[in-house]
């Protein structure tokens, strides 16, 4: 083998290594963004959420606030029942009379098929 067959081989193996490297590169490359993206779209996720929570805290700040103003207006509607029952001295009473309602409509009497 003459040194020109030689140099030709080695030319025709550097150029498959450039060709692999430049391949693995651009994967790695590839990679990268994906991974880099993917870590965007999850800080992005974790605002998002802390944003939720934030407002959960809020709400849950203001619910003791609702919560005695739901069992002030229930006390002082029973306490208004209870003034208005002792004060009535009797009760009033809704009479219906039976004879005043709508009676239902007679059912046509059916013939059995011949």
């Amino acid at each position: 083998m003459n040194i020109g067959e030689r140099l030709a081989s080695l030319e025709g193996g550097t150029s498959t290594l450039k060709w692999a490297a430049g391949f693995v590169s651009s994967a790695l490359l590839g990679a990268m963004a994906l991974l880099l993206g993917g870590m965007g779209w999850l800080v992005v996720q974790s605002f998002e959420l802390q944003s939720s929570v934030d407002a959960l805290g809020t709400r849950m700040d203001a619910l003791p606030a609702e919560i005695n103003a739901n069992l002030l207006e229930l006390n002082r509607t029973l306490a208004d029942s209870i003034t208005a029952a002792r004060s009535s001295e009797q009760p009033s009473v809704i009479v219906i009379d039976r004879d005043s309602r709508v009676s239902p409509a007679p059912s046509p009497e059916t013939t059995p098929p011949e």
